[in-house]
Order: C-alpha cells, then structure tokens, then sequence
C-alpha cells in the first residue's frame, strides 16, 4: 500500500480493517471498518523529512515513492555504493556486492567519496582481499575518477534521474558546477525533462550534505570527461 491507496480508503493508524488476499498470497486492505474506531485513530501522512537522517524528503509526479535526498543517509549507504560503482556508472570493477558490503561495514566505505580514499593496506587487511585483488580494485578506481561525465550524474542516485537524463544534463551543461548552479527553470527547459524532474534535480544540488560530498569528490581527484558537444546550439 503506498499513502496515495491509504488517503483513498482513509486507512488509519490503530484501524480495524478488512483484509483480502491479493494475488492468492499477499494480505491486501479492502477498508477500514468505521463502526469500530474509538477517536484515538490517527490519520496517517506521509513523510517530509527522512525518518533516518531527517533530510527532506521529495516526491516525484507518477511515482508513489518517496525519495530522501541526501547522499549521506545512512540508510541507503550500501544501495548507494552498489549503484555508484555499477557498469553504467563509475564502471568500477572487482568490487562486488558482497566486498562493499563488507568495506561498509568496518567503515571504511561510508559515502560515495570514500571509495577514492581506500588503500592497499586497508584492502589487503580485510578477509578476501589479497595484493593481486587490491591492486585491481585501486586501479579501477584510479580509472573511474575520469568516466564520462554522464555516468558520474548517473551514478550520484539523484532521484529519477535516469541514464537518458543524465545524458542529456551532460550534452545540455558540459559540467558538474552547471548543473549545480542551473536554476530549475534552466533545468525544466531541456526537451525530455520536466518540471518534477527538474525540482528533483535542484532538490538534490541544494542539500548542503550532497554539496559536501561534490567537493569531496571534487577534492580526491574525480575530473569527468565533458561530452564532445557541451553545449546545444538551440
């Protein structure tokens, strides 16, 4: 159920509901029972900050979802990382699910950034990583710092900010810091990407959080390839 189907059916918190089987399997609330409510029943609203890290929290037109913004949440950490390093993002081979997973978890993997920072000596420490291994992981990372500019816009996780839009920001603004810097109406003018979009967009490059973790990124050498056409000429 998402808050769209609960505001619909006007389910709340400490209801009696009737319940159905959807799909043969999953439990589905069919309504409330209204006869059965004490008043101490509350309604149930969605979420404008984050309930972990407490960052704003956006909605993007036609998704139920609810997005945090900040790269610095704790509870999209590993998620974050998998993403960032994936073939159509940074590309970052050698590390698998299960090592990032592992490299969260001693902390030495917390933000996007950390991934530069990591040493041989902190890799080969850790259970499954040898010389060879740490070797390759350091050089895929060296490598990733220069990846084509959309596949870093990509891999940042801005919510609905898919491949194509991440592609089409590259060949509109040619760089990073005019992306941040656009204003959503700069955003909203670019064909294949809307206004919901475009404040998703801002939402993201306004939280002071992912502006900290741009300059870190900045700062430990990541240096994107700009597209061959930086600029539209319409």
């Amino acid at each position: 159920h998402n808050y769209e189907d609960v505001a619909h059916k006007d389910i709340r918190e400490g209801d009696w509901v009737f319940l159905k089987r959807a799909g043969d399997v999953i439990p589905a609330i069919v309504a409330p029972i209204p006869s059965r409510r004490t008043g101490r029943e509350k309604k149930i609203v969605p979420p404008k900050t984050c309930p972990v890290c407490r960052s704003p929290v956006i909605r993007i037109l036609e998704k139920t979802d609810r997005f945090c913004v900040s790269s610095d949440c704790p509870a999209q950490g590993v998620d974050r990382l998998i993403h960032f390093v994936s073939r159509n993002a940074l590309d970052i081979d050698h590390l698998s699910t299960k090592r990032i997973q592992l490299l969260h978890d001693k902390g030495l993997l917390k933000r996007l950034s950390d991934l530069f920072t990591l040493t041989q000596k902190a890799l080969e420490s850790l259970d499954g990583f040898g010389e060879k291994s740490s070797q390759n992981i350091l050089e895929s990372i060296q490598a990733a710092k220069q990846r084509p500019l959309h596949r870093l816009i990509f891999g940042l996780g801005i919510p609905g900010v898919g491949e194509e839009t991440s592609k089409l920001l590259a060949n509109h603004f040619g760089s990073l810091e005019k992306i941040q810097t656009a204003s959503g109406e700069n955003l909203d003018e670019i064909e294949g990407i809307g206004s919901e979009i475009a404040n998703s967009i801002r939402s993201y490059f306004d939280h002071a959080q992912n502006q900290r973790e741009i300059q870190r990124l900045w700062d430990v050498g990541v240096r994107p390839q700009a597209p061959q056409r930086s600029h539209n000429t319409h």
